[in-house]
């Protein structure tokens, strides 16, 4: 479980940010057995609120980015009342 550790990116530009996030997740993947669970600050949060150092993520991408390379046991959840959504990658059984 991977909680908040991808939100603060500080001056980094955002490419960078994203590819250090893919990396992290590709690292998580390896060292996982049966699977591995993260969020992130969404896109959608309240365009006034969103601070220019904190990294908000497309979901779709993230869950398709997983589907594609981890699992096809993917979960998006972006239905509970923060501006973040988790992925949830099973590994195949």
């Amino acid at each position: 479980m991977a909680s908040g550790i991808f939100n603060v990116k500080l001056d980094t530009p955002t490419v960078d940010w994203e590819r250090y996030v893919r990396d992290t997740l590709g690292t998580i993947n390896a060292l996982s057995r049966k699977g591995f669970a993260f969020n992130v600050l969404t896109k959608y949060s309240d365009a006034d609120f969103m601070r220019p150092n904190l990294y908000y993520a497309d979901p779709l991408f993230f869950f398709d980015y997983c589907k594609t390379n981890y699992s096809r046991f993917v979960t998006l959840l972006h239905d509970y009342p923060l501006y973040e959504f988790t992925i949830v990658v099973r590994k195949d059984r």
